[in-house]
């Protein structure tokens, strides 16, 4: 099963942009790593308290729960 990066998934304030490890390094460290997913939500950057990470944490709870509204329940 491929991984995926989502920048929402990341609840803390991350101060600096382009704060994730490099693309290069997170593939030898995941091989499975998808390099062609786009995230569903924007890179953090300028996270300077707990509360400017809502924004971000809100984009991906929606994104969650569109995607399981809308998928068919397992048998």
């Amino acid at each position: 099963m491929p991984v995926c990066l989502e920048y929402g998934l990341s609840e803390g304030p991350l101060h600096e942009p382009h704060y994730f490890t490099g693309l290069n390094q997170l593939k030898l460290e995941f091989p499975l790593l998808d390099a062609t997913h786009d995230s569903h939500t924007p890179e953090p950057g300028g996270e300077l308290k707990q509360r400017d990470v809502l924004p971000r944490c809100e984009a991906m709870s929606l994104f969650v729960s569109s995607f399981f509204a809308n998928r068919e329940a397992p048998d």
